[in-house]
């Protein structure tokens, strides 16, 4: 059964309700992939993972480009992994490694066997579909977790000509998610999407709940 979906709008969220549900699961070491942070600095992104999860010790699967990516080792430990997250602003780097990799074959297999997934701010919006891309606001193809959904992270920080002119790109049927640098939207299983936050979903221009949000596939 697929494992827990989490998308957080930026490094000011608390994670509280992130490690709760790893306590629940039993404080599982996590994997930190830092695919979308490597223009900003990957080693500042897994130090911010650290605090966000409030963890000693984790490990790190360090998958620059497709080289990386396409390695059978590395994809086999990520198979592996019950906590993966994946900080980072460059939504189309990551994609772009990631795409059609034995990589992330293997984070997807994880997921699906019960995994938690975490996305940090960019990264956050590569890994559904439609994905914003983070070059200038347009959309574009994402991993695909989960379809008709875009996730906007650092909403709040957002202007609101900017934030309109986005959401005039979004297609119809594609629910749009506001993530502010504070917030996270979560998915499980068995109780389906919650925010934590102050989370804004609009679908087709009218303000929606999160539970009509798509569930993965």
């Amino acid at each position: 059964m697929h494992g827990p979906l989490v998308l957080v709008g930026g490094w000011s969220w608390d994670g509280v309700a992130l490690r709760d549900m790893l306590h629940g699961q039993g404080d599982p070491r996590a994997t930190v992939v830092p695919t979308a942070a490597m223009y900003e600095g990957a080693n500042a992104a897994v130090d911010k993972v650290a605090v966000l999860l409030g963890a000693d010790t984790y490990d790190v699967a360090p998958i620059a480009g497709r080289v990386q990516a396409m390695d059978g080792a590395q994809a086999a430990s990520l198979a592996r992994a019950r906590v993966v997250v994946m900080p980072g602003e460059s939504s189309i780097h990551l994609r772009s490694v990631m795409k059609d990799s034995q990589s992330w074959a293997a984070v997807d297999r994880a997921w699906v066997n019960g995994a938690v997934l975490v996305g940090i701010g960019g990264a956050a919006s590569a890994l559904v579909d439609p994905m914003l891309d983070d070059r200038g606001g347009a959309f574009s193809l994402g991993l695909g977790l989960v379809t008709g959904l875009a996730v906007v992270p650092h909403a709040d920080l957002w202007g609101e000509d900017r934030m309109k002119r986005t959401a005039r790109l979004v297609s119809r049927n594609v629910a749009l998610v506001r993530v502010p640098d504070d917030a996270a939207l979560i998915w499980r299983p068995h109780d389906g999407w919650t925010a934590y936050g102050d989370v804004r979903v609009t679908l087709d221009g009218c303000d929606v709940a999160v539970t009509a949000l798509p569930s993965p596939a």
